[in-house]
């Protein structure tokens, strides 16, 4: 049941919208208010699902009414259309509240984003770059998301306020409740600024990448670990590692197996990883014989993986994991 606030200054719009949704056997009609002030108690009171909302509420905007809504109704998503017209006329409210109308082009190179009230006056203005996630902006079907779903203001403008969505699409008017997707380019965000991870210009090429210090064979922090591997096995580019890089290798079962285990990234688009054995260390080496267990999700976006050899009365050889880097849009 999607639970509706109806706010708007015309006592027969009210009128005429209740009797359409209550027609509706998903849609219940919690409330009326002809003001901001009046929608702000509504809502707070009764904690709808969707507001629909007059922008030109006499006495004050719909934007001003959805300001306040939005600090007392923590979740309640705001929708913008091309054409908010012909959006409501082929989705009709379809659980959105539809605040206005959006002129941009969403761009996937990136662009500049400004939210305005009625009289003009910026609520939020804040810009975004392709070069932050690149399937995100690459034409590979994935959304850029915001990582908390409400990034303050300030932090909109910065990459590590948002994500590439956990699945092809996004989740639009949907929580993505932490289910995001990870590449080596949002990665590096996380741990190095703008201005370390390119070549100033103009002496440099627009883009020029610092590989010396990002690149994935570099080694910022001197541990002997290239930031790919870091990067892989979920650590830290800019703190060395206490010990020499290596996997939980152990007899499972009494002696029967040998078992491989290690943390990555859950859904990482641009890393394949191959386990394989061999009887020496210099092979030959083969995945075939493997069993791997189903992935524990250890939360934050890291999953443990573990892999095993065929049981034996005296299991011996060695395993190895080789971790390749894909193309940036998968």
């Amino acid at each position: 049941m999607i639970r509706i606030a109806l706010i708007d200054d015309h006592a027969v719009v009210r009128t005429g919208y209740r009797r359409l949704l209550s027609a509706e056997p998903d849609f219940e009609v919690v409330g009326e208010a002809a003001s901001a002030d009046e929608a702000n108690a509504l809502v707070q009171r009764t904690q709808p699902d969707v507001a629909l909302v007059d922008l030109n509420l006499k006495g004050s905007s719909g934007l001003e009414a959805i300001r306040g809504m939005l600090a007392r109704k923590p979740g309640l998503r705001v929708l913008v259309a091309a054409n908010p017209a012909a959006f409501a006329a082929r989705y009709g409210s379809a659980g959105f509240l539809l605040a206005g109308a959006f002129t941009g082009s969403l761009d996937n190179s990136g662009e500049r984003l400004r939210l305005a009230d009625a009289t003009g006056e910026t609520i939020l203005d804040f810009t975004y770059d392709s070069r932050w996630f690149p399937p995100a902006g690459g034409g590979g079907g994935y959304s850029l998301v915001a990582r908390n779903g409400a990034p303050e203001p300030v932090a909109c403008g910065k990459p590590t306020a948002w994500a590439i969505s956990g699945i092809v699409g996004g989740t639009p008017g949907a929580s993505d409740n932490g289910d995001f997707a990870y590449h080596y380019d949002g990665w590096l965000r996380d741990y190095f600024l703008e201005s370390e991870i390119y070549l100033p210009e103009p002496e440099n090429p627009p883009n020029t990448l610092n590989v010396t210090l990002v690149g994935p064979e570099a080694d910022p922090d001197g541990d002997g670990v290239a930031n790919l591997a870091e990067y892989a096995f979920v650590h830290a580019p800019d703190v060395p590692d206490a010990s020499a890089f290596g996997f939980d290798v152990f007899r499972d079962g009494g002696g029967t197996c040998l078992t491989l285990s290690f943390a990555r990234p859950r859904k990482a688009l641009d890393l394949v990883y191959t386990v394989e054995a061999g009887e020496r260390p210099s092979g030959p080496w083969a995945s075939g014989s493997l069993t791997n267990a189903p992935a524990l999700d250890l939360g934050n976006g890291i999953e443990r993986v573990s892999f095993h050899t065929p049981p034996s009365s005296a299991p011996s050889g060695f395993l190895r994991i080789r971790v390749t880097q894909t193309p940036q849009s998968p």
